[in-house]
């Protein structure tokens, strides 16, 4: 129960775990994304969650085919302003995968790269309001909304398609794909009389939907918050 694999989907939700509470994080031969670097499992702030929510000298435990993953991986940890990290090559498993035994039948090196946390974190707390407080006015924005995809480094919002609710002032239904790029987040949005609201109930509170509404409150709103 203290160990975690670590797929996207682990990724997006390890910051609903409790602080201080796993042993061992394992992320193996995960996809290296040359060519879309935003969409690796490894950053700066997938780090800094894993080690919140690691035991003390719980470890983060990368192993890789990719050499240029494994440096891109091994270049962020060292940058930790603490910690220590483990490095081997071809090191022995008790339990191989048949990709694993493959690769090496090639003489394909597997690296590994360890991360112990030496840290207690506090508990986090995430703020989960996903209001819109400023009224709009619709027809106005309609002109205003970026056509393009607003991408930063670990969400992205893009507005799909928009709508005009007929004999209904100042109202319509806005379509927005959003949050995570491995696991984004459709939703609509409903304006009646120049109030906002997400359709059918809000985004799951992760912190890519939460940046990502805020961030999507300041395009609105031109809310600075």
């Amino acid at each position: 129960k203290n160990i975690l694999a670590v797929n996207y989907d682990a990724r997006l939700f390890m910051e609903f775990i409790k602080s201080n509470s796993v042993g061992k994080i394992f992320v193996h031969f995960p996809v290296p994304w040359d060519k879309k670097p935003h969409r690796r499992i490894y950053s700066n702030d997938f780090i800094y969650e894993a080690k919140r929510v690691l035991k003390l000298n719980g470890t983060l435990e990368l192993r890789t085919d990719s050499r240029k993953y494994f440096d891109y991986c091994t270049e962020l940890l060292t940058n930790l302003p603490s910690g220590k990290i483990e490095i081997d090559i071809n090191k022995d498993l008790a339990i191989s995968s048949k990709y694993e035994d493959r690769w090496k039948r090639q003489k394909k090196n597997i690296y590994d790269v360890t991360l112990y946390s030496n840290t207690i974190d506090e508990e986090i707390d995430l703020d989960k309001d996903f209001s819109f407080e400023t009224k709009i006015n619709y027809l106005e924005l309609l002109n205003k909304l970026p056509a393009k995809s607003q991408i930063f480094e670990d969400f992205f919002i893009n507005i799909e398609d928009t709508y005009i609710m007929e004999n209904e002032e100042n109202s319509g239904l806005i379509q927005i794909t959003m949050g995570s790029f491995n696991r984004p987040v459709s939703k609509y949005l409903i304006i009646k009389n120049g109030k906002i609201s997400y359709y059918q109930g809000e985004p799951i509170p992760t912190s890519s939907n939460i940046k990502s509404h805020i961030k999507l409150k300041e395009i609105l709103t031109n809310d600075k918050c």
